[in-house]
């Protein structure tokens, strides 16, 4: 049984409840009284009315499904009932379990109001701290009206993500000289929302060398995940040129949509000479008189075959031209392209045995940037062995062989 109070001052016409005609045909009859009238004003009272319907929940906020939700945001939703009224203590709402409005007003530590409106009832409440960024909330609503009848509402939003992506361990230093060979690596970090790496892009001495998430075609480069983002790392294919300013710029977006970007440069050095390495004997070393000289001609770059040029005792023995000098047919050069090693692997034989003493070999060669090595180091050789004979007889020991 549901009761309304009827509005003081007014003239009102009621249907009520006619009579059956016998044929399933009911007559409303409608009466007519006046509250004004001292005789009626206070003997009305409708009861037994019918109210089937439950209440309404619409407007809340955030909108179902929102996202990038402000950290400072409100929580609501609109309730109201065509019936009977609502049972305004019974409302109740929660955020991730938690009672924020319950018996009529809001819960501890909340602040928010319950405004009547000519479409129902608005429920609008405040946070007491700012949203956890980039969370996931589940609101719950519930609601009756006078005579029982209940609704409920579920729905989520997921708050925004601030923060910037965040730049670190930036590779050459800035302000710093590094090879011309030298990457370029650095890490993007977003815990929240996570890097977009898609729109990542770096851009080089005023050319982009990364986009769409990977590198143009003159420049080689990977891009790894990390707890926290990804670390990337790229570098020209051909170096960078000599003695120059190297300016870099990086931009990069997370997945809410916020964008950073961080500016560093260096300079380059000139590019390594050629190296020899691998030397035996190496400067101050002796060998045998039978020994070979070995020795590896190498760069990073790669080393120009053509322009090697050997020389030994300040003679040329050897050059891509005209091959190795005569007296040092068994000696050989081979190109040599194992990991860390771009240029060629000589060995060089003397068709007789090296005279005692010492010995300077000079190596000469490019890289394909036209560098060029002119290395010399000296060696020995070592002095040859020499055996006295001795003979024995009966009554002591004979001079040595040779001596009178």
């Amino acid at each position: 049984m549901g009761l309304r109070a009827v509005s003081p001052a007014a003239i009102y016409d009621l249907l009520l409840d006619g009579e059956d005609d016998g044929a399933g045909v009911v007559t409303p009859q409608q009466e007519t009284f006046d509250e004004t009238d001292p005789d009626e004003s206070n003997s009305w009272v409708i009861t037994n009315v019918e109210d089937p319907h439950p209440p309404v929940m619409d407007q809340r906020v955030p909108s179902p499904g929102a996202t990038g939700v402000p950290l400072d945001n409100h929580v609501g939703v609109r309730v109201y009932d065509a019936g009977l009224g609502l049972d305004l203590d019974a409302t109740e709402l929660t955020l991730d379990g938690t009672v924020i409005w319950e018996n009529g007003g809001p819960a501890s530590g909340w602040t928010g109001t319950c405004t009547l409106t000519s479409h129902g009832y608005v429920y609008d409440l405040a946070h007491p701290t700012d949203f956890t960024k980039y969370h996931t909330y589940l609101v719950h609503a519930y609601a009756k009206d006078v005579v029982g009848n209940e609704v409920t509402i579920d729905w989520s939003f997921r708050s925004m993500d601030p923060d910037l992506p965040i730049f670190t361990n930036l590779s050459p230093p800035s302000g710093t000289s590094a090879a011309v060979t030298s990457h370029i690596t650095f890490d993007v970090l977003d815990p929240l929302s996570g890097v977009d790496t898609g729109t990542t892009e770096i851009t080089v001495l005023g050319s982009v060398v990364w986009s769409s998430g990977a590198p143009v075609p003159t420049w080689a480069g990977s891009c790894t995940p990390t707890v926290d983002g990804y670390h990337y790392d790229l570098y020209p294919l051909f170096g960078f040129p000599i003695w120059s300013h190297i300016p870099i710029h990086v931009w990069a977006e997370d997945f809410e949509g916020n964008a950073g970007s961080v500016d560093w440069s260096f300079e380059s050095e000139g590019r390594g000479k050629p190296e020899v390495v691998a030397r035996r004997p190496d400067d101050g070393e002796r060998i045998a008189a039978i020994d070979p000289v070995t020795f590896t001609i190498r760069d990073d770059q790669g080393v120009v075959g053509s322009s090697i040029l050997l020389y030994v005792d300040s003679v040329q023995v050897y050059s891509s031209t005209d091959g190795f000098a005569a007296g040092w047919g068994q000696s050989t050069i081979m190109a040599n392209a194992s990991p860390g090693i771009l240029g060629y692997a000589v060995k060089l034989v003397r068709a007789t045995t090296w005279p005692q003493g010492e010995h300077t070999v000079t190596v000469v060669a490019e890289d394909i940037y036209t560098e060029r090595c002119n290395v010399s180091w000296t060696f020995g050789v070592q002095r040859p062995f020499t055996f006295r004979v001795w003979s024995f007889i009966f009554d002591g020991i004979k001079k040595a062989d040779g001596e009178e």
